[in-house]
């Protein structure tokens, strides 16, 4: 049987930067989905690989193996979609929405925008909480008269805080499905500094918000509590389907039995709480939850989850391990990391580069996704071969790719965030504290905590002179 030939360092590097190109012409000029330059990028590496005299058996044997990677992380997208909407109907949700609106006040307005979307985002992500809560507190906050880029930086700083540490949602299911690791694992790795980064940002803007006059939230704040309290039976029984599943975390129970503990909580707790029939309990777990209220702010921010919300996810996830897959298989990844990594000396240097790579990718490419997936797989080998477990690149692949998204203008976490919120990209990016903290820290902890690594040569070398 023919071999496939070694690509050259050069082949590669173009490979990849045809790809780059053609993938930033799809999504910034011809607005496309990030799936279509994932699968343009498959075919490619595939026909390079071709040239190269590998077989269609094995293109085809590595984009199996790279999706079958992502099964385990796309069950767990389906069941997080499926508890989203179980907890909206449950009432769980909707709780943690009014006990948190109703703390606020002028003096810490800014500071409970931060914790309330942190804590938000744990369920709904970084595009639900600013999607939903976010659009709220930005109209509390013209009413108060507090600038709108620094509530924006606010809201945007807490709301990727759940996407950093939270086992619920997609993008922490992608990075532990492109490092081939286990989420909790992952976030207890994550847990210290992006906590601490959030406690900063938290000072920063408890002292910001000290310039602010005390006052009532207005009429807009009454009318949303009393449309929640219209809808649901809410009280502190609400959150046991989430305390239940904070229990099953720290006991270090798996992903898929907490999250279906969640579930089967919140459904008991939706029929026998808030008095809801069999079907509806049935209907969100699918369909998620709609509301229709008449209030713009109440029905965007409930009418979401299901199995169904989470299909864009499912697929984007089983694109991107596609690629990488093939990208692996045809030692494409090999032939240019090898002359780069071969200059780095230290653990630190692997985390820099990493953070690097996932700020170049979500201004190239721009999508988080893509910025996570691309260099996740061509690294992963790297820390194999340097001896460096692949949960210590899950830090610098997710502190860079998930923070950074929101900061760049034309990327599609910028487009939204700017969308929703009304408020510019260049305007809330120097409030935006947390997605700035976090990255830099982590490269930073990198150096700190990395051993140097030696080369073959040296360690030769070193030892001939040790003593026998």
């Amino acid at each position: 049987m023919k071999q496939q030939r070694k690509i050259p360092f050069w082949a590669a590097s173009v490979t990849l930067l045809v790809f780059l190109v053609l993938s930033a012409f799809l999504i910034i000029v011809l607005h496309a989905e990030p799936h279509i330059p994932m699968i343009v990028g498959v075919a490619i590496v595939g026909a390079v690989a071709m040239g190269y005299g590998a077989s269609w058996e094995q293109i085809e044997d590595g984009m199996v193996e790279g999706m079958t990677k992502a099964l385990s992380a796309c069950v767990i997208l389906m069941l997080i979609g499926l508890l989203i909407g179980s907890w909206i109907n449950a009432g769980v949700v909707p709780c943690m929405i009014y006990y948190g609106i109703q703390m606020l006040s002028a003096e810490n307005f800014l500071v409970g925008c931060l914790l309330l979307c942190a804590v938000v985002s744990m369920t709904l992500g970084s595009w639900g909480t600013a999607g939903t809560v976010g659009v709220a507190l930005i109209s509390i906050a013209h009413i108060l008269g507090i600038p709108p880029a620094l509530t924006a930086g606010a809201i945007i700083s807490g709301a990727y805080f759940g996407d950093r540490v939270s086992p619920l949602t997609d993008m922490n299911n992608l990075l532990a499905a492109v490092t081939d690791t286990d989420i909790i694992a992952i976030i207890k790795k994550a847990l210290p500094l992006n906590v601490a980064g959030l406690g900063a940002t938290g000072v920063v803007f408890w002292l910001w918000g000290r310039s602010y006059q005390s006052g009532t939230m207005g009429t807009q704040v009454d009318q949303l509590v009393a449309l929640l309290q219209e809808q649901f039976v809410l009280g502190p029984l609400c959150l046991i389907p989430l305390v239940l599943l904070l229990v099953c975390i720290l006991a270090k129970v798996p992903a898929i039995p907490s999250i279906f503990a969640g579930i089967v909580s919140s459904a008991v707790f939706a029929v026998v709480g808030q008095h809801k029939s069999l079907e509806s309990v049935v209907s969100c777990c699918f369909f998620g939850y709609t509301s229709d209220t008449g209030n713009q702010v109440i029905d965007s921010l409930l009418s979401t989850g299901g199995i169904e919300s989470m299909q864009y996810s499912v697929s984007l996830a089983l694109v991107a391990m596609m690629l990488g897959g093939v990208m692996e298989k045809t030692g494409i990844v090999d032939s240019f990391m090898e002359p780069l990594i071969s200059k780095l000396r230290r653990k630190g240097d692997l985390s820099a580069v990493v953070v690097g790579s996932t700020l170049a990718v979500n201004v190239i490419l721009p999508d988080s996704y893509v910025a996570m997936a691309l260099p996740g797989r061509m690294f992963a080998p790297t820390y194999e071969k340097q001896g460096v477990s692949r949960l210590d690149l899950s830090l610098p692949l997710g502190s860079g790719a998930i923070s950074f998204a929101p900061l760049i203008p034309w990327n599609a976490c910028g487009v939204f965030m700017s969308t929703v919120l009304g408020v510019s990209t260049a305007a809330y990016a120097p409030y935006c504290f947390l997605n700035v903290i976090v990255p830099i820290g982590t490269a930073i902890l990198g150096y700190w905590r990395g051993p140097k690594r030696k080369d073959s040569a040296a360690e030769q070398l070193d030892q001939m002179h040790s003593p026998t």
